[in-house]
């Protein structure tokens, strides 16, 4: 969602709250389709996860989804991603594509018609857990803004990362999307992410020798770092799946300096504001922000993490599939669950957390 400069997007322009459509309305069905690339313009409360929205221009807003292909019986496509011309995801044997696993991209130049897929990877561990984001870098041209010094222009670039660690695969591998070729290149000077110490990561599993980040990996560039977010394997009796992160300056290195990325560290929920009655959304968040209690009733399967879009300087947006077990017995409910970061001094320390809607 954008600010528009129409006269109907004016109340638009005075809200720079989160934009969102209530989970259950999102969460209801999946398909792969594209929106119509409008503008929508809505309004929310103060505080984005309570309150009601309002639209403030209907017209504005898609109807309803375009189907832009079908997939036949037996096909075990999965983990699409759409980056602005791109949809790219991942293939494999069925039904859950973990062996002869491959990802594959297609240029969409409209929104009914896209071109011949195009091989990313097909190594399987690799193409197991890929991520793909939307990077930055200083290009070759300079601007000057205002009447200050020339500057670099930013270049967007599509990049990638992936790579089940494994004895004969140790080491995460880094891809960029060349637009000139319509291929994808593999970045041999990454910063390095191999085994057999991949510092900070939890890996607890019983039957684990070193972390493997065995769930999808997410990538964001956020205030002028990339953040790869990846599985946490937090019970050794199995489940308790939580989200780790770990942050880097580039995944391209220069002058002869390799980045490096900093240690793994778990992500933090907010806990709730105590309440009479608790519901769907205010249960997952005392759970989630109890390391203790998310270890013996939680998991998150993977973070899906980009900026949020109506707030891409201050804040980040994710998607978390999740299941919480009731405490009282062994029922699981899974939901979509939506977070924000959002960052709290206490004691004069920064703490960025994460809070959400089931």
């Amino acid at each position: 969602a954008k600010q528009t400069n129409d006269t109907t997007g004016e109340r638009a322009r005075r809200s720079r709250n989160l934009l969102m459509m209530p989970s259950s309305v999102v969460a209801r069905s999946l398909a792969l389709f594209f929106v119509a690339a409008v503008e929508g313009c809505v309004e929310m409360a103060s505080d984005p996860f309570r309150g009601s929205t309002m639209v403030l221009e209907p017209r504005l807003v898609a109807r309803g989804p375009k189907v832009v292909r079908t997939f036949g019986d037996l096909d075990a496509s999965r983990y699409f991603s759409l980056l602005r011309h791109l949809l790219i995801w991942k293939n494999g044997s069925f039904p859950s594509a973990a062996t002869r696993s491959a990802v594959y991209a297609a240029n969409c130049t409209s929104f009914d018609r896209c071109g011949p897929r195009m091989l990313v990877t097909n190594r399987t561990t690799t193409s197991h857990n890929l991520g793909v984001f939307e990077d930055e870098e200083d290009s070759d041209d300079d601007y000057k803004g205002g009447d200050g010094p020339t500057k670099p222009k930013k270049r967007k670039v599509i990049r990638a990362a992936g790579g089940l660690l494994l004895e004969r695969s140790p080491a995460l591998k880094f891809f960029e999307y060349d637009d000139q070729a319509g291929v994808f290149r593999e970045l041999v000077d990454g910063p390095s992410l191999r085994l057999p110490v991949v510092e900070g990561c939890v890996e607890r599993r019983r039957d684990r020798r070193h972390c493997e980040l065995d769930g999808r990996l997410s990538l964001a560039r956020f205030k002028g770092k990339i953040f790869l977010y990846a599985r946490a394997n937090t019970n050794p009796g199995g489940g308790g799946r939580f989200v780790q992160v770990a942050t880097t300056p580039s995944l391209v290195s220069k002058q002869q300096q390799k980045n490096r990325w900093s240690p793994f560290r778990l992500v933090n929920f907010l806990p709730t504001r105590k309440k009479k009655k608790e519901n769907r959304t205010s249960s997952y968040q005392r759970v989630l922000a109890d390391p203790n209690l998310a270890r013996e009733y939680a998991d998150i399967y993977f973070a899906a993490v980009k900026p949020n879009p109506a707030d891409p300087e201050n804040t980040l947006l994710a998607l978390l599939p999740t299941v919480v077990r009731a405490e009282t017995d062994d029922k699981d409910e899974g939901a979509a669950f939506f977070s924000t970061t959002t960052t709290t001094t206490t004691r004069g320390r920064r703490r960025t957390a994460w809070r959400g809607e089931a």
